[in-house]
This record gives structure tokens, C-alpha cells and sequence, in this order.
């Protein structure tokens, strides 16, 4: 189940696109308490780095789903405003004056709008029946898979 994190190409069904998302989150969340528990350690430090690791499953995840709905990977382009502010949020360290921080408030809200609206539409979009120019469709697979054990 881990392997499909891993390469951007082919088609991944609704349910595996959640099992994906809820992989990425619980990992956040189970190492996000567990640093909390270690006040001797820079956990928003270690959290980012962890962020930036898991980056590459979570694209993977959202292009496989993007390419079972028959689109291309250059919607994650609606992303990049969510990376710019991760970024320039890092680079400053949270001390801005107080426009500044008024203004990278709005785009964030902005950009984590257009990152749950991406998410919520792949989450509640069914894929395209049959086979598309991304791979064949992951619901024939599972019928494959199933009529070959019997």
C-alpha cells in the first residue's frame, strides 16, 4: 500500500486517495505530539523538515487521484500560493510588522481555501470509468486482482 506514495504516475480509486491523505496527517500528528512531549527539542523546526519530507507522498497522492479524474498534474499549480506561505513563513521566522503579517494572513486564507477546495474536490470527483491516457482505471485492477484469487 506504501508504494504508490512514491511514484506520481498512474491512477489511485477515492479510497486510496484517503488512506493517503490520513497516512500523511496521522504521521504529522503522532510525531507532532510526541515532539511536544520533548521540550528540549526545536519541533517547529523538526515539523517543517517533516513537512517538507512528506511533500513528495503528498503530491504523488494528489496527481495519481488528478490523473484518475482524467487532468493533468498542472492543477497542483492552485498549490502554490500554500508554498509560497510555508516558505516565506519559514524565511522570516514568524517577526513581521503588523501589515506584513495582516497581508500573508489574507493569502493564506486564500491559499489553504484553494488547498481544501483541491482536496475536497478530488476526495468527492469519481474518477473516470475505463481506461484514460493516465493508466487504466484502479477499480478494473481491484476486479482483476480478485477475479484471479478465485
Amino acid at each position: 500500500m506504501i508504494g504508490f506514495l512514491f511514484s506520481p504516475t498512474g491512477r489511485i480509486s477515492c479510497t486510496q486517495f484517503f488512506s493517503a491523505i490520513a497516512l500523511v496527517m496521522l504521521t504529522m500528528l503522532v510525531i507532532g505530539f510526541g515532539l511536544g512531549t520533548l521540550p528540549a527539542l526545536d519541533a517547529p523546526l523538526i515539523l517543517s523538515a517533516l513537512w517538507i519530507v512528506l511533500t513528495w507522498p503528498l503530491a504523488c497522492a494528489l496527481i495519481k487521484r488528478l490523473h484518475d479524474t482524467g487532468r493533468s498534474a498542472t492543477w497542483l499549480w492552485l498549490l502554490a500560493p500554500q508554498v509560497a506561505m510555508a516558505i516565506a513563513s519559514l524565511a522570516v521566522g514568524g517577526f513581521m510588522p503588523g501589515f506584513v503579517l495582516w497581508i500573508m494572513n489574507m493569502i493564506g486564507i486564500l491559499s489553504n481555501t484553494l488547498c481544501w477546495g483541491l482536496i475536497l474536490f478530488l476526495a468527492v470527483r469519481t474518477g473516470d470509468v475505463g481506461d484514460n491516457a493516465y493508466g487504466a482505471d484502479p477499480h478494473d485492477q481491484r476486479g482483476a486482482i480478485a477475479a484471479n484469487l478465485q
